[in-house]
Order: structure tokens, then C-alpha cells, then sequence
């Protein structure tokens, strides 16, 4: 698979792609594998966090996990306004 950074123009990358930018991107590496809202951290190489709608009850039952959760409202954020 290409680098997720080598699919878009320089000029795309330097409008939308920046640390800070949520995308909507397919992500292979949940069970099962699905598009999912991304907060952009590194571009190359390519580095996000994931927006989960729930903590999961694995990271839930860990504390060493759930203390690096980080709680978000819908309605502050106008990406998740449909």
C-alpha cells in the first residue's frame, strides 16, 4: 500500500493535510477494519489517533490505558455535525 501522504497533491497536502486536521480515513487496524474519524499528528511519516464513539471495555478495565483517553462532545466540534 502507498504512503497515505503520496495520494494527494503537495498542494492538497499543504491545505488539508497538517497536524491538527481530522480526516475520515479507512483504518486496517480495527476489528473489523472501517472508515473512522483521525486526528492528523505527523504527516510523513503519517501518524494519527483515533476518535472512537465509546471507550472499549478492554481499555476501560486498564488504567494505565483509560488514563490516556481523552473525552471529546460532539456538539463542540462542527466535524461530527451532519
Amino acid at each position: 500500500m502507498a504512503p497515505f501522504s503520496s495520494l494527494l497533491s503537495d498542494k492538497k497536502k499543504e491545505e488539508k493535510l497538517r497536524p491538527g486536521a481530522v480526516i475520515y480515513y479507512y483504518c486496517p487496524v480495527t476489528t473489523p477494519p472501517k472508515y473512522k474519524y483521525q486526528v492528523i499528528c505527523n504527516i510523513d511519516p503519517l501518524l494519527v489517533l483515533l476518535i472512537n464513539s465509546r471507550i472499549h471495555e478492554f481499555i476501560a478495565n486498564r488504567p494505565e490505558l483509560l488514563r490516556c483517553q481523552v473525552g471529546l462532545k460532539s456538539e463542540d466540534y462542527d466535524i461530527f455535525k451532519i
